[in-house]
Formats: structure tokens, C-alpha cells, sequence
């Protein structure tokens, strides 16, 4: 390919992204000048030699920024055409940034860690430097949005204000730690958004909150260094900042910086003392995020871990990873306007206290590794505005779901929990009646006979009464009351069998649990019939006792029009695959999904 002398109709061009070598030397030759946004990056900040080095033996005529003004190496990289390279593509970068004063966006993208351009001198060496570079920013006075590495960042960031009056977001993508000539900055008030992809001093980030009193977003990527405040330095507040990504929060304490606006922190992990110091910290505090927790061992010692005294307005709380923690019920009891609450593992205690204290609680997800069967039902009753309550182990009996007080959250979109305490008959009731059906009789005439049809009426009324109660759940998308991986099964040794009437899937070696629902017609299955939103529903691992009746009901039966429309059918085939999955007893098996 062979690189044109010149871009036609350059004044038309405003966006240029430059990601070959070739395109920054002809764009300048071209005398682009009416540019909004720039990109250096990609291809551009390979390290590779040009085949031909005398392509940049020649500095082209239009070029006016001098190499003085870069700190290039002298006891690194001896290669004087690697120097050359470095020197004139610097040059290049800076003459088209100078050319175009329209500029609304300038960034410079770091392929490496290593630099792909020189970087400014030490204005506190060579003040000459400083007179120069502030010249020939002075016209980029359009700028809102800025991304510049190592060497660039260090003269611009402190004459932030004074460089781009209108500046919102400045983006430093280095890797390595940030020293800038002085820790005075020049105030600006424009700057909202600020990143910073490297580790920075604890005296430079409280100067930059300071002078940014503007500043809402603001990312540290990497770890904040000494020197802390000495004990007479004043307490940094900044009142703006909403949203905060760190590293850790204990340099903020350690710095005195207290940022009493904050509304998201989003933190790699804390310890439960962290966690409190971070509350109390930021008392606007309304979304807190966390990749891990830990309690070290915290033993139920009120005493030792501090009182709470204020309840936090914390309304969203995302842990995913953590583990059972005795102390997050302790924070939650003084969360009182929790809405979203995602854990890796819960309590029994943070369930209770989730339906004691959070009454505005809509969505919740956490794994529970022990039964607390009141404790769940209780969160039903107690939280009525919840939509989504998921995750594995969480179980209700029967018994409770049936007794008042019943479930308030009719609003409910995405339901996992099984259902357990079912009245089920025995193996050898199922076979006395699947004798008699075989026999074509519907009228017992023995002892064991009689008591196998009362034990089916009195298990089918219980569960067509809690079909009923589900059936109310209007909203549901996703019901899911099959086992998850921490529930254990109670019945060793049962087996999956095929009955006259179709089939009864038992578990084999305790894979499967008794005392559930077994989706059959007879049972109520079908009255969820009025669950128009419904698209799937889960019941992996449950003795459930579904058949071919049923799958010609979900896809036929004309008294389930709302069920299946707009919804249609289930697909046949693909849910006799399944069936026949579930036969050979494996676990994988267990979900039925309505298809539009």
C-alpha cells in the first residue's frame, strides 16, 4: 500500500483517529486544521523500525515544535535511530494537536506500559519549557474531554484550570506511579470525571480535591503512597464527588479525606472495621459494591466491634463473593432503607434481620448452605415490595406458606425457593394405586387400599392450595422451586419408575428429595394457568412426578389460553428430551422453558 502525499478535502475532516504511522505525517502535510477529536493509538504505538529510516531522516517544513522540549533518555535505549523515531513521532503528535485549536477531545491511548512517546521536560529545570508549553496550549481552550500518559501528565494536570477552561474529563492511563512538579493546582471547577490507572500520593490526591471542586466520578486504579497528613494538616471534605472506584479505603482515613457527598464506593474488599469506618465516613453513602469481605473470625462481640448509632442510607449493597459473615446482619440492621442486596453466602440471622429491618427490600440474591425455612417464609410476608429473590438453598415449608400471615409481595418477577413439607405418599401407596388403575378400579377395598386414596386427597388438596398461593404471583417471569447445590437429600435409595398414567421421576442414591410438588394435574399444576408472564420454570432435583399428561396439557389443554398465549407452547420435543434426561437420574435435568 502506498501512503498518499496528502488526505483530500482536509478542512472537512473534524474526527481523525490516528493508528498507522504513515496517517500522522500526512495529516500535518495536509494542514488539517478543524479537527474536534483526536486518537493517537493503535498500530501507531507498535514497536517496530520503518523499513526505511531515511523516511524520517528529514523534519517536514510545516513541523514548528522543537525536540528541545522533551525529556528523551540519555543512559536508556542507545539506539540512535530508536531516539530519532521517538523524538520526531513526539514531535508529529504535538505539531497536529497545536494545528487544530477546535479541539474538543484529545487522547493519547498507551498500548504498553512502556512510553510510545517522550514526555515534557521538568518545567522546574528548564523554565524556557514551561513558557513554551503554555503558549501553545493557550489556544486549546475548547477541550472537554483529555487522555494523556506518563511525562504529558505531570505539567498538565496541576494547570488543569488554567489550560482548558472548559475541561469535564481527563483520563491518565499509565501504570506506573504519578509525580507531578509541585502539589499547588490551579483551581478548576469544570472537571467532573477524572481516572487515574496509577498509583498516586496521598499529598497529590488531597491537592486534586481540593482544586477539582467539581469533581464527581473519580477512578483510582492504583494505590495510594505516603506521605500521610502530619497531625496539624486540616481535613480534606469535598461535598461533590458521587461516585468512587479504589483500591482501598483505609488511605482515605489515613489521609484525612472525607467525602461526605459520596453516593457509590466501589471497592475491591474491606474488613468489617473498614467497612464501619467507610459508613461513618460517608454518611451520604447510598451504593456500596465490594468484590470481597471478611470478618476475621468476629465472634459476636458487640462490645469490641463498636456501636452503630445512626442508621446508614445505604440502598444498595453488592458482595458476590462473600462468605458467611456473622456481621453483615449486624450492618443491615442498620440499613433500614435497603432496596438490592447481592451476596455470595448468607445467615440464617441476616435473613431474619433482612425481613425485620428492610421493608423496602426489592431484590435480593445470596446462597444459603443451611435450612431457615421461617426465616425465608418471614422475608415473604414482611417485604412486600420484592421482585426478585434468588440464589441456591433457599427453602419454605409448606406449612408456613399456607398459614397467615400469607406472602404480601404479589409483585414478585423471579421466585427461587423450594417447597418442602409436602404431604407425599409412600413408594408402596403409589404402587397400590397404580395396581388399582391397572385394575381399573377407583374404589379401594382394603385397608391399605383406603389409606393410600386418603393420603392422595389430603397431599393433592395441600398442594393445590400452594399452586393457588403461587398462582397469585401474577408477575412471575422465572419460578424455579427446584434444589440447589448446598441442599441435601433425606431419602437414600429411591429410583425412577414408569406408572400406567405416565411417568414418576424418582431420584437415585438421595440426587432427588422428597416431600415436594409434583407438577402434576392432579396436584394443581394447572393452576397457574393465570401466570400470563410466566417463560420458565425450574425443578431440578424434586421427586416431581410430571408426565406426558402434563407436557399435552402445557401445549394443548384449551382451558390454559392465558398460559400459553402470548407464550405458546412449550417445545414437545425438546421437553421429551428432557424428560427422558431426567429418567436416567441425572441432576442436570429440571427446567421447562416456555418459548415465545
Amino acid at each position: 500500500m502506498v501512503a498518499p502525499l496528502h488526505l483530500a478535502h482536509p478542512h472537512h475532516i473534524r474526527h481523525l483517529s490516528i493508528s498507522e504511522r504513515w496517517l500522522l505525517s500526512t495529516a500535518i502535510s495536509s494542514n488539517i486544521t478543524n479537527l474536534e477529536s483526536l486518537v493517537f493509538g493503535g498500530r501507531f504505538n507498535e514497536w517496530t523500525y520503518p523499513n526505511k529510516a531515511s523516511l524520517l531522516d528529514e523534519i517536514p517544513s510545516e513541523m514548528t515544535v522543537p525536540d528541545s522540549i522533551f525529556h528523551i533518555p540519555l543512559n536508556k535505549s542507545p539506539s540512535k535511530l530508536y531516539k530519532r523515531i521517538m523524538t520526531l513521532r513526539s514531535q508529529l503528535c504535538w505539531q497536529l494537536v497545536f494545528n487544530n485549536p477546535r479541539l474538543r477531545s484529545i487522547e493519547f491511548k498507551s498500548a504498553t506500559s512502556a512510553p510510545t512517546f517522550w514526555g515534557f521536560k521538568s518545567i522546574t529545570d528548564d523554565p524556557a519549557t514551561e513558557a513554551y508549553l503554555l503558549q501553545s496550549f493557550a489556544p486549546l481552550t475548547q477541550v472537554r474531554q483529555l487522555e494523556l500518559g506518563k511525562g504529558i501528565v505531570e505539567f498538565v494536570l496541576p494547570r488543569l484550570g488554567r489550560l482548558f477552561p472548559h475541561i469535564t474529563t481527563y483520563v491518565c492511563p499509565t501504570v506506573s506511579l504519578l509525580e507531578v512538579d509541585h502539589t499547588a493546582f490551579d483551581t478548576c471547577s469544570t472537571l467532573r470525571t477524572l481516572y487515574f490507572h496509577c498509583a498516586i500520593r496521598v499529598p497529590h490526591l488531597r491537592s486534586i480535591l481540593k482544586a477539582f471542586s467539581g469533581l464527581q466520578h473519580l477512578t483510582l486504579g492504583g494505590t495510594l503512597l505516603g506521605s500521610n497528613p502530619a497531625a496539624s494538616d486540616e481535613i480534606i471534605e469535598h461535598s461533590n464527588l458521587e461516585t468512587l472506584v479504589a483500591v482501598r479505603f483505609s488511605d482515605f482515613v489515613a489521609g484525612k479525606i472525607r467525602l461526605i457527598g459520596l453516593k457509590k464506593l466501589t471497592l475491591p474488599g474491606l474488613y468489617h472495621r473498614e467497612l464501619k469506618e467507610a459508613l461513618d465516613a460517608m454518611p451520604s453513602l447510598e451504593h456500596l459494591s465490594l468484590s470481597s469481605y471478611d470478618d476475621r473470625g468476629y465472634a459476636n462481640d458487640l462490645q469490641d466491634f463498636g456501636s452503630f448509632t445512626q442508621d446508614y442510607p445505604l440502598q444498595v449493597f453488592f458482595c458476590p463473593t462473600s462468605r458467611e459473615n456473622p456481621t453483615i446482619a449486624l450492618f443491615v440492621h442498620s440499613m433500614p432503607h435497603l432496596v438490592r442486596l447481592h451476596l455470595g453466602a448468607a445467615t440464617g440471622d441476616l435473613v431474619a434481620e433482612l425481613g425485620r429491618t428492610c421493608k423496602s427490600l426489592e431484590s435480593v440474591r445470596f446462597d444459603l448452605k443451611e435450612p431457615c425455612h421461617q426465616e425465608m417464609n418471614q422475608l415473604f410476608v414482611e417485604c412486600s415490595r420484592l421482585t426478585h429473590c434468588m440464589g441456591e438453598g433457599h427453602e419454605v415449608l409448606s406449612s408456613d406458606v399456607l398459614q397467615e400471615p400469607y406472602w404480601t409481595c404479589l409483585g414478585l418477577q423471579e421466585l427461587h425457593c423450594a417447597i418442602r413439607g409436602v404431604p407425599r405418599l409412600t413408594l408402596a401407596q403409589e404402587h397400590v394405586l397404580d395396581k388399582m388403575r391397572h385394575e381399573s378400579r377407583t374404589e379401594p377395598e382394603t385397608d391399605e387400599e383406603r389409606e393410600a386414596v386418603n393420603k392422595k386427597t389430603e397431599s393433592f388438596s395441600v398442594q393445590r392450595q400452594i399452586y393457588q398461593r403461587l398462582a397469585l404471583l401474577t408477575e412471575l417471569t422465572y419460578l424455579d422451586i427446584g434444589f440447589g447445590q448446598f441442599s441435601r437429600g433425606d431419602l437414600p435409595g429411591r429410583y425412577a419408575n414408569e406408572f400406567v398414567r405416565g411417568l414418576c421421576y424418582r431420584g437415585r442414591a438421595s440426587s432427588f428429595f422428597s416431600g415436594c410438588l409434583e407438577l402434576s394435574l392432579e396436584s394443581g399444576l394447572s393452576e397457574l394457568a393465570t401466570l400470563s408472564q410466566l417463560r420458565t420454570i425450574g425443578f431440578q432435583g424434586i421427586d416431581h412426578r410430571i408426565g406426558l399428561p402434563e407436557m399435552l396439557w402445557m401445549r394443548t389443554h384449551p382451558g390454559v389460553d392465558t398460559f400459553l398465549t402470548p407464550i405458546a407452547a412449550i417445545v414437545f420435543k425438546d421437553t421429551i428430551a428432557s424428560v427422558k434426561h431426567a429418567h436416567t437420574g441425572s441432576r442436570a435435568a429440571g427446567r421447562l422453558l416456555l418459548r415465545p
